[in-house]
C-alpha cells in the first residue's frame, strides 16, 4: 500500500485523548504538512480502531483498510497502534523507497507528540522489519538485506533498538539449519548493539529472552565458544532464564559439536550455569564419555567426576552415578581394544585416568559402588595392564568386606588376567579355590580359563586340551556343573595352537574325542567355503585355518548399560 494511501490521521493513543492532524480534503497531505491537534476518546473510535485490528488478524486486510478509512471520513483518525497492526499484516511495499515513504508518512504524525515518542514511532519500524521477513518465502537473501535496511535507517533515525525489531532478522538470520558465517556475524553486531543500548538492570525494556535463545543455537552449531560464553555471561547478569529443555538441548549440541572434550567442558560449565539446578544430565554426561575427535579421543576422568557432582546435586536428577563411571571405564576399555594396534601408548596413557577413577571411588565418591562399576574397574587395570593392581583389586573384593560382589564377569576378568600376565600358578590357585567353593561357573568362565591356560606354553595348552575333551566333552557334567564345550571352545583352544603340528595334534584330538563338534566344525567350514556338503571327502580338502575361521568368533563386546548408551554402541569385553 502506498503512502499516499496508507492514513488519514495517526495520532497517540492515551487514556484521555489522542492527537488529530487537522483535517482536509488530501489526508495524505495533512499528515507531512498540519500541526497535531488534541482530541477526545470516544468509544466508536475504539470499537471502529478494534474492528480494524480484528479484520487484520483474521487475514481481510481489505475490510481492515475500509474501517480506518471510514475513521478518517468521519474525523476520526485511527489509533496508532492500529496502523501498527495493520502494517504487520499487510503486504509490503514493492520497493525498499516505497517502504520507508510508508514508515515515513505513519511516523510523522507522532514526531512532536507525547508521551514517550520514541516508543511509539519504533512500533511502527518493527511492524515493517516484521512484515517484511513475514511475507517472505523462507527468508530470501532480498528480503533480509530489505529488513538490514530498515532497521538500519530506524537507528540512524535515533530510535532504540528493540527486542521486537531485532528478533525477527536474528531468526532470519539463524535459520535451524547451520547458518553463514557471514550471517552469524551481522547477528552479532545486531546483538551487541541492542545489549548496549539496553543495558543490565537499566529501566528501560527488558531484551526478549528469545532473542539469547535463538543466537545461542547458531553459535553453539558454528563453535562459536568465546561467543557462546559472552551470551551466557550477558544472560545471567540480566537473571534471564532459558526453559530448561533448550539449555540441556543447547548443552548437548556443543558437547558433540565442540573440537576437544576440553572446549566441551569449557563451554559446559558455563552453559549450566543457565539452569543448574534442572537440567538432566544424563545424556549430556554419557555424550561427554563417548565423544571423540581427531584432538582428544576420550575425556579426562576429572572432567567427568565435575559433571556427575553437578548431576547430583540437580534437583530433578535421575543420575546414576554408579553406571555413569561405568560408561566411562568400559569406554576406555573400547578405545584400547580398537587403537591400541596402532597406538601403544594409549593403555598407559589411559592407565592414569584409571587410577584417578580408583581414588576417587575410595576417597570422594559419595555413593555406594555396586557390582558392576567393581567389575569395570576391574576390567580397565587388566586392559591397561596393570596387572598388580587387578590382583589387588581381586583380593578386596573377594574379601569378607565385599562379599557377594563377585560374579561370573568377575571370574572371566580374573582368569583373562591372569593369563595375559602369564599368572599360572595364580589362575590354577583361583580356579580351585572356586570349584571348591562349588562357585557357579558358567561357560564363559570355562572357555576363559581353557584360553588362559593354553597361553602358558606347551604343558599349558595340553592342560586346556585335556579339559576340554576330558572334563567338559560333548555333555559336560551330569550334576550341571561343568558346561559341554562348544564351537566357541574349539575356536579357543586351536587360536592358541602356535604352529601347524600343535593345530593338527589338536584336531586330531577333537576328532577323535569330540566327533559331534568335529562334524559341527567341518559342516560350518564347508558351508563358509560354499562347498557340497555332500561330498565325502569334502573335509579332506580342508586346511586348518579354513576350519578355524568357520568356528564363531567369541563375544567381545557386552553391552553398555543401555540407560546411558544414546548410540546404542556396544561396549568391551571382559576379556580378551
Amino acid at each position: 500500500m502506498g503512502a499516499k494511501r496508507l492514513l488519514y490521521a495517526l495520532p497517540i493513543r492515551t487514556a484521555t485523548s489522542r492527537v488529530r492532524p487537522s483535517l482536509s480534503a488530501d489526508y495524505s497531505s495533512s499528515l507531512r504538512d498540519a500541526a497535531p491537534q488534541p482530541v477526545q476518546y470516544s468509544h466508536e473510535d475504539a470499537v471502529r480502531s478494534e474492528a480494524a485490528e480484528n479484520y487484520a488478524r483474521n487475514g481481510d486486510l481489505a475490510s481492515a483498510w475500509r474501517e480506518v478509512r471510514r475513521m478518517g471520513e468521519c474525523g476520526q483518525p485511527p489509533h496508532r497502534e492500529t496502523i501498527a497492526i495493520l502494517l504487520e499484516h499487510d503486504q509490503p511495499a514493492p520497493t525498499i523507497e516505497a517502504e520507508l515513504d510508508v514508515i515515513d508518512v505513519a511516523n510523522k504524525a507522532t514526531k512532536s507528540t507525547s508521551p514517550s515518542p520514541m516508543g511509539m514511532v519504533s512500533r511502527i519500524w518493527e511492524s515493517s522489519i516484521q512484515r517484511t521477513l513475514a511475507h517472505s518465502r523462507s527468508n530470501t537473501p532480498a528480503a533480509i538485506q530489505r529488513a538490514l535496511v530498515v532497521y538500519k535507517k530506524a537507528i540512524n533515525a535515533g530510535m532504540m533498538p528493540t527486542s521486537q525489531m531485532a528478533l525477527p532478522i536474528l531468526r532470519a538470520l539463524c535459520p535451524w539449519f547451520k547458518p553463514e558465517k557471514s550471517d552469524l556475524r551481522r547477528a552479532m553486531s545486531i546483538y551487541r548493539h541492542l545489549v548496549q543500548a539496553v543495558p543490565a538492570g537499566s529501566h528501560a525494556e527488558s531484551i526478549d529472552v528469545q532473542v539469547f535463545s535463538t543466537l545461542l543455537r547458531s553459535l553453539v552449531e558454528n563453535r562459536r565458544y568465546e561467543d557462546v560464553k559472552e551470551l551466557c555471561r550477558e544472560i545471567r547478569q540480566r537473571k534471564l532464564a532459558l526453559p530448561v529443555n533448550q539449555v540441556s538441548g543447547h548443552i548437548l549440541s556443543m558437547i558433540r559439536s565442540a573440537d576437544s572434550h576440553d572446549i566441551a567442558f569449557d563451554c559446559y560449565c558455563h552453559m549450566r550455569t543457565l539452569a543448574p539446578a534442572e537440567i538432566d544430565y544424563v545424556i549430556p554426561i554419557t555424550a561427554f564419555i563417548n565423544k571423540s575427535t581427531d584432538i582428544s579421543l576420550f575425556p579426562k576422568a576429572l572432567q567427568v567426576f565435575e559433571m556427575i557432582t553437578h548431576g547430583m546435586e540437580a534437583t530433578t536428577s535421575k543420575l546414576n552415578a554408579n553406571v555413569s563411571i561405568t560408561t566411562l571405564l568400559n569406554r576406555y576399555c573400547q578405545l584400547i581394544y580398537d587403537l591400541s594396534k596402532t597406538n601403544p601408548d594409549l593403555p598407559a596413557t589411559i592407565r592414569t585416568h584409571v587410577d584417578d577413577i580408583n581414588a576417587y571411588l575410595r576417597c570422594e565418591y559419595p555413593g555406594a559402588l555396586d557390582g558392576g562399576l567393581w567389575n569395570a574397574l576391574l576390567n580397565a587395570y587388566n586392559f591397561t595392564r596393570d596387572f598388580r593392581e587387578c590382583f589387588t583389586l581381586w583380593d578386596e573384593m573377594r574379601s569378607n568386606h565385599h562379599s557377594g560382589i563377585v560374579d561370573q564377569t568377575t571370574v572371566s576378568i580374573m582368569l583373562d588376567a591372569c593369563g595375559q600376565a602369564g599368572a599360572a600358578t595364580l589362575a590354577t590357585r583361583i580356579w580351585e579355590e572356586l570349584r571348591t567353593e562349588r562357585f557357579p561357573l558358567n561357560t564363559k568362565n570355562w572357555n576363559t580359563y581353557v584360553e588362559c591356560l593354553a597361553r602358558f606354553g606347551a604343558s599349558g595348552h595340553e592342560e586346556a586340551l585335556r579339559i576340554v575333551v576330558d572334563e567338559m566333552g560333548e555333555s559336560g557334567s551330569e550334576d550341571g556343573t561343568v558346561p559341554a564345550a562348544g564351537l566357541s571352545t574349539l575356536r579357543i583352544i586351536l587360536g592358541q595352537s602356535w604352529n601347524i603340528q600343535r593345530t593338527t595334534a589338536t584336531i586330531f584330538l577333537i576328532r577323535k574325542k569330540l566327533p559331534n563338534l568335529f562334524e559341527q566344525m567341518v559342516s560350518a567350514a564347508l558351508m563358509k567355503e560354499d562347498r557340497a556338503l555332500a561330498s565325502p571327502e569334502g573335509h579332506r580338502k580342508l586346511t586348518h585355518n579354513q576350519l578355524y575361521k568357520a568356528l564363531p568368533k567369541r563375544e567381545l563386546h557386552p553391552k553398555i548399560p543401555q540407560a546411558l548408551d544414546e548410540s546404542h554402541s556396544q561396549g568391551i569385553s571382559v576379556a580378551t
